[in-house]
């Protein structure tokens, strides 16, 4: 690796099976110009997590992509610098649905930077007849509205009417909202929203 000289782009896209395969690689990459990560379809171990979050690039990268991405284990402190992240391909368990709602409360909404986040997640319908998938995506919609509303409501910031988790000291808000994107695909989407 040549030493002293980065390579200045703002946007990085990696596209690799893992990210381990590619790690070594990010360092070369200047990070005072670097504000978006890309990681595309590559699949990431906790191990590698730990060495990105400790590099300069993943601290100033402001937007970030993720895929296939262990949210359980993943410390939500990691993106509270991002203004823009989304996290796509979850596998749906009833203990996700929790867990993220937790640490989007009691860590993101507390992000002075956070404009959008999505997540999307894979509700699993391999072993349901074609027949059952529109009630199962109907329940699993009914899981997540209902999640967020027992978990968000335990904070007074949060406006249960209107799906609103209001911004101490501002007139912003964050707004909450659920949809289906595909046949078993639920994106679930929080936007700052600036009064």
């Amino acid at each position: 690796m040549v030493t002293g000289h980065k390579i200045r782009v703002k946007k990085l896209r990696i596209e690799a099976e893992s990210v381990d395969l590619a790690i070594d690689l990010i360092p070369i990459f200047d990070a005072n110009i670097l504000e978006s990560i890309d990681f595309g379809d590559s699949k990431i171990k906790e191990a590698t997590m730990e060495k990105l979050f400790e590099m300069d690039q993943w601290k100033n990268a402001t937007e970030l992509k993720l895929r296939e991405f262990p949210v359980e284990w993943f410390p939500m402190e990691n993106l509270i610098h991002c203004k823009k992240f989304e996290i796509t391909n979850q596998e749906y368990t009833d203990d996700f649905i929790y867990d993220i709602f937790y640490k989007i409360r009691d860590i993101l909404f507390k992000s002075p930077t956070l404009e959008y986040c999505a997540f999307t997640i894979d509700y699993e319908m391999d072993d349901v007849p074609g027949e059952h998938w529109e009630w199962l995506l109907e329940r699993a919609m009914d899981d997540f509205y209902g999640a967020i509303r027992r978990v968000m409501r335990e904070h007074a910031a949060y406006n249960i009417r209107n799906s609103r988790y209001n911004i101490e000291g501002t007139n912003d808000y964050f707004e909450i909202s659920c949809s289906q994107t595909g046949e078993n695909i639920i994106k679930l989407e929080i936007k700052r929203v600036r009064n």
